[in-house]
């Protein structure tokens, strides 16, 4: 969870972490939010 607000405070911090240990849960959950921004907007 903490990972998602990092990704709009601190994102060198998030995307550094992403290529040390990368996961789906995030990157998948960003292009959720990010897509449903812009369907609702």
């Amino acid at each position: 969870m903490t990972q998602l607000v990092d990704i709009f405070l601190q994102p060198s911090r998030v995307f550094a972490a992403q290529r040390e240990r990368p996961t789906f849960l995030v990157p998948a959950l960003v292009l959720a939010v990010v897509t449903t921004a812009f369907t609702l907007a």
